[in-house]
Parts: structure tokens; C-alpha cells; sequence
């Protein structure tokens, strides 16, 4: 076996692998050996067939296999070793390979294009984070307990639209008498409209509506959240939504309105489970509590992709794109063409170039995870699988332990395996924490969701 590096410049190289009879031989013979005990051919007894008559049937493409598994060992084998820092996948020069004559070469020679990423250093002390604490106000905790009186208290159908009502129907583009000569469709669709979240002069043309009847309005003054609210109801892409303008027309198909649960114990133990609240007092604490733990995985989470995002900005990787590019194209073939590719390039790039930093980050410092961090990690998954935005009841609770643990052994381990990449990534987001320079701020709810979507 012999192998050669050469480096072309900071983020590219190749590598030429040479294959000897000697390096597969062994791996050859003892497979036609295999192959001779299981192949069943007329005219002989089973296992006995002469190893020559197997290789002339099946030597090629057991040669291909094991020259091909021996190359594959090498190779991850002298990256590994040599640690170089690979992204994406070696790429084989396919012009070498179309020159193999598998039925008589003995040596086998194959060329690859690799792409290395540039060498760096990150500075966790020029990264700046703001860790967002929120503070709930009245009004977020009252439209959390009318929201769970409107869930649990159950639906009906009236014949007219009233304020607060959920109104299904279609939405359309009202065109001009031009833009409908002119061979234009416009936009229509199916919607689901919340009448709280419609401009109160709006609501109130729609109040007595009742099905097959329309109203017609400017889209953009419609909505209290603007485009937001567009985006949420048509599921076009934010800038899609930003594009509707002009007016439109909706037609009632069925109005919902939802009745309000009465606060007393049926409901106490439907949101929290029997007997975990016994008073309107114990219901809003626990209300409060819930919330308060539901923004602090909000806050959380925007601080975890804020740690991205700084530490990316902070530190120059440099990456091989062109190889890049094209080993995207080739392991994606038939998934993404060349313009998609070029579109989603620096997404991708700022991703691989975070996956190195996570690692190194993770190598230098041995970080490890324990089977605890592993069981809990699994824990935390189901958790989120069964709990819901009021929390978990105890019954459930007691089911986590034992499906925490079938979980890490699902998929032949592959589930388990996901959970420790997590853990891992855990470990090292709160290493950048506690290296960068914090600084804490009280928003309130309304704050900090224009923040996030700023």
C-alpha cells in the first residue's frame, strides 16, 4: 500500500493510493473460499465446488469488493491518522477509475480530490452574548389561562361571525378589469382566519357575516401583525407575504366558535393532571411557573444560535468552496441542481465551518459524556415527545424512565448515538458561555419576540 498527499494550497489536495496484489490477496482467497462452501451448482455436491470454477463465476466482482474495502480502510485510516482536517468527502478523479482493467491488472492505482479546511484560531473572549431574562406582565399570563378555557371548553358552529371567532374560507385577489383581460389569475387560497388577530374596524364588517358571504378590504391594513400575520395564515415565506398588496376578498365556508371552560377542578386536573391543583390560586402559580419555563427555552434557544452566530463572526475559516460545491452536487446528485447548490452554498459553509470549531472546541478540552448526560439526554427527548405547553402530569413522568431508556437502544443504537452528538454539543454551547462576555437584560414578552424576528 502506498499513499501520497499532495497539497495543492491551504484548502486543497489530492491523493493518489496505490493498491498491490499483496494488500487484498488474503482478503480475496479466504472470500472465494466462502463462496465456494455456500454456491449450489448442478452437478455438484454442496461446498464442493472447485474454488477455480468459483472464480471464474464470481472473481471479479469479489476482486472489485475487496480491493475496493481495502482502499476505503486506508484511506479513512491515513486521514485519521494524519488528522487532516477534512470537509465534505474525498472525491475520486473519475478518469482514473474509467482506466482500470478489473479483469487483468493486479495493481491498482486511484487518485482522489480532497478539501481541507484553512488553518484558524477562535478567541472566545471577543465574543459578546446577550442573555435576554424576560418578565411576564398581566396580560401574557391572562392569554395564556383564556387560550386554555378556549381549548377545554369545547366548539360550535354558528350561523354568524362574531369577535373572536375562527372563520375558514377563501381568500382572493380582487383584479382589476385590466390585470383580467390581460389573462392575470391571481392569488387564492383556502385560509384560516383568527378574528383576534384582524384590525378591530375590520372585525367589525365582519361580524353578522354568514356563509357564502364576503368581505372585501386592503390585505396589508387587514391584519394587526401585517405580513406576519399573512405569512401565518397563507404559509407563504415571510417575503412572500410582504408581496401580497392591493385588495382582496374573502368568502365565509364555516365559522368556530369556541366556548370558555369554567375555572374549577375538572379543569384543574385536565390542564395539570388529578389532583396537582385544588384553587384558582394553585392554578395561576402553576399557569406562571409553566410560562415562565416555556420562555426560558425561548431565551434559551435564541441564546444558543446567537453563540453561532458570534463565535462564526469572530473567527475566519477558510474552506475549499469550489471543491465543495462540487462534492455537494455529486454525494446530492439528482437531489440538487448546480443553481441550488450556488443558493444554499453559504448556509452550508457557515455550518461546516461551526461543526469544526464544535469539535475542536470539544477535542481540546476532552470533553466526554457520561451515561448519565446520555440517560437524561434521552430523558429530555421524550419529554419533549409526550409534555405539553402546561407541563407534564406525574403519570406521565413515571412513563419517561423506561422509554428513555428503549429510546437509546432504537435503531440498532442510532437514536443513542444522536442523543450523545446533543450531549456533546450541550457541553461545549455552555463552555462558550461561561468564556464569552454575558450580558444580561429584562425584556418583556413582547420585547423579546421582536428581537427574535428582527
Amino acid at each position: 500500500m502506498d499513499i501520497v498527499l499532495d497539497k495543492k494550497d491551504a484548502t486543497n489536495a489530492s491523493l493518489k493510493v496505490t493498491v498491490s496484489e499483496a494488500d487484498y490477496k488474503q482478503q480475496f482467497n479466504s472470500k472465494l473460499k466462502e463462496y465456494s462452501k455456500k454456491v449450489q451448482l448442478k452437478g455438484f455436491r454442496p461446498g464442493k465446488v472447485p474454488t477455480g470454477l468459483v472464480k471464474k463465476m464470481y472473481g471479479k466482482s469479489i476482486l472489485v469488493e475487496e480491493v475496493l474495502n481495502v482502499l476505503n480502510d486506508s484511506i479513512n485510516t491515513y486521514i485519521n491518522e494524519n488528522k487532516l482536517p477534512l470537509v465534505g468527502q474525498p472525491l475520486p478523479v473519475e478518469e482514473d477509475e474509467n482506466r482500470i482493467d478489473w479483469d487483468n491488472q493486479k495493481d491498482f492505482e486511484f487518485s482522489y480530490r480532497l478539501g481541507l479546511a484553512g488553518e484558524y484560531e477562535y478567541d472566545l473572549s471577543k465574543v459578546s452574548l446577550t442573555q435576554y431574562e424576560i418578565k411576564l406582565e398581566d396580560k401574557d399570563i391572562d392569554e395564556v389561562i383564556d387560550n386554555i378555557r378556549k381549548q377545554q371548553g369545547g366548539s360550535t358552529n354558528p350561523d354568524e361571525v362574531a369577535a373572536g371567532d375562527l372563520v375558514f374560507g377563501k381568500l382572493e385577489q380582487v383584479l382589476t378589469k385590466k390585470a383580467k383581460e390581460e389573462g392575470e389569475t391571481g392569488f387564492e387560497k383556502d385560509v384560516l382566519i383568527d378574528t383576534q388577530k384582524v384590525v378591530e374596524a375590520e372585525v367589525e364588517k365582519m361580524v353578522g357575516l354568514t356563509k357564502e358571504k364576503h368581505i372585501d378590504f386592503t390585505i396589508r391594513k387587514f391584519f394587526k401583525d401585517g405580513a406576519e400575520a399573512i405569512k401565518e395564515i397563507t404559509g407563504l415565506s415571510l417575503e412572500e407575504a410582504k408581496a401580497l398588496k392591493g385588495k382582496y376578498r374573502f368568502t365565509v365556508e364555516n365559522i368556530t366558535r369556541n366556548g370558555e371552560a369554567e375555572l374549577n377542578q375538572e379543569l384543574f386536573d385536565k390542564v395539570f393532571g388529578p389532583d396537582v391543583v385544588s384553587s384558582e390560586e394553585e392554578f395561576l402559580n402553576k399557569v406562571k411557573e409553566s410560562i415562565a419555563e416555556n420562555l426560558q427555552k425561548d431565551t434559551e434557544f435564541f441564546l444558543n444560535k446567537s453563540v453561532r452566530d458570534r463565535v462564526l463572526e469572530s473567527t475566519s475559516i477558510e474552506l475549499p468552496d469550489e471543491f465543495l460545491k462540487d462534492w455537494l452536487l455529486q454525494s446530492n446528485e439528482g437531489k440538487m441542481t448546480k443553481d441550488q447548490v450556488e443558493e444554499q452554498y453559504d448556509d452550508y459553509a457557515n455550518e461546516r465551518r461551526w461543526s469544526l470549531i464544535v469539535g475542536r472546541i470539544a477535542e481540546e478540552n476532552e470533553f466526554e459524556v457520561t451515561e448519565e448526560e446520555l440517560i437524561e439526554q434521552s430523558k429530555n427527548f421524550v419529554r419533549s415527545q409526550l409534555g405539553g405547553a402546561m407541563g407534564m402530569s406525574p403519570q406521565i413522568e413515571e412513563m419517561v424512565d423506561s422509554l428513555a431508556e428503549r429510546y437509546l437502544n432504537e435503531d440498532n443504537g442510532r437514536m443513542g448515538d444522536q442523543f450523545r452528538s446533543q450531549a456533546m454539543y450541550d457541553k461545549v454551547l455552555a463552555f462558550v458561555k461561561d468564556k464569552a462576555k454575558v450580558e444580561t437584560k429584562e425584556v418583556t414578552k413582547d420585547e423579546f419576540e421582536k428581537i427574535v424576528t428582527e
